[in-house]
């Protein structure tokens, strides 16, 4: 799927890729999913194999790669990306970490 996002203000783009290279690998990304609609739980763990910010020519572009996605999970890694590239940014590229750990839903930024 694509989705575009237009972010106005100018990103420290080497905190965001070091910040998203937290998220490759085997984590339980519970505190970036969004309440599903349905009464089911869903198995948190997922493996990100890829994430990568790409330039492009109008902006950048972000391209994950996984075997499954849970509800909303790539848009609430997005925000939180962007929470650190800003900056004026709340996060640092090592929050991701303390943020995967956490596995709270509340503690991440909106997506």
């Amino acid at each position: 799927r694509m989705f575009r996002y237009h972010a106005w203000m100018k990103m420290d783009v080497a905190a965001m890729r070091e910040a998203a290279s937290y998220f490759v690998g085997t984590h339980d990304f519970s505190a970036f999913e969004n309440n599903t609609r349905v009464d089911y739980q869903r198995e948190p763990v997922r493996t990100i194999k890829r994430f990568d910010i790409v330039d492009i020519e109008r902006g950048l572009q972000v391209e994950v790669e996984s075997s499954g996605f849970l509800y909303k999970q790539v848009r609430n890694m997005v925000g939180a990306l962007l929470s650190v590239g800003s900056y004026k940014g709340t996060l640092q590229p090592k929050d991701i970490k303390r943020l995967l750990k956490s596995k709270d839903r509340k503690l991440v930024p909106a997506g």
